[in-house]
């Protein structure tokens, strides 16, 4: 964005993103990743071997295939191409799985508690050793050449000492916890 940007906010510290970006404190706390299959697992899904299975995948969130390589407690962890579906929404990912055009979605294991969709139609299936692919949470993301979060930060602990942070969290969950869980850090 050629540097008419000071930072990005919500994004999490994963491996790709620490080597171009720098970031602040984390305010939001991170989420496991999980698989996500049809209610009742009708099909047996077994979250400790995906060796040939399909599975989908949302665009631009943190928890890819890239994540799933990673996971060596998961057998076939390493997808073939022809086993990777994109999509780019949340709905998009719900019908894939619901079809069963997919095996299952590999996701933030809060897709449900954050009220992107409900759990009549799919369950969470988390693996037995949870694998993180955020480094940390959401934080605020800029540049490594910009001091923004130095700034930030020191604004970020005297928000956190004076007791307002826990106040505006509990705010929020109070506000908006009818569309899905706020879920805080409790630094």
């Amino acid at each position: 964005m050629n540097g008419w940007y000071d930072a990005c906010t919500g994004y999490t510290r994963t491996r790709l993103r620490d080597g171009t970006f720098s970031f602040s404190k984390a305010f939001l706390p991170t989420h496991r990743a999980s698989f996500y299959v049809r209610r009742g697992n009708p099909n047996n899904f077994n979250v400790d071997d995906v060796s040939g299975k399909k599975i989908v995948f949302l665009d631009g969130w943190v928890n890819d295939e890239k994540c799933l390589a990673r996971q060596k407690s998961i057998t076939g962890s390493v997808l073939s191409a022809d086993k990777i579906v994109h999509v780019t929404t949340t709905d998009e990912f719900l019908q894939q799985i619901i079809t069963q055009q997919v095996d299952a979605g590999w996701s933030g294991n809060s897709l449900i508690a954050q009220g992107y969709f409900n759990d009549t139609a799919v369950q969470l299936l988390p693996p037995r050793s949870p694998p993180q692919c955020m480094l940390s949470g959401s934080a605020m993301m800029t540049r490594k050449d910009n001091n923004f979060t130095t700034y930030w930060n020191q604004g970020f602990d005297k928000l956190v000492e004076s007791g307002r942070f826990t106040r505006l969290c509990s705010e929020a969950s109070r506000r908006h916890g009818s569309a899905g869980t706020v879920a805080c850090l409790n630094p």
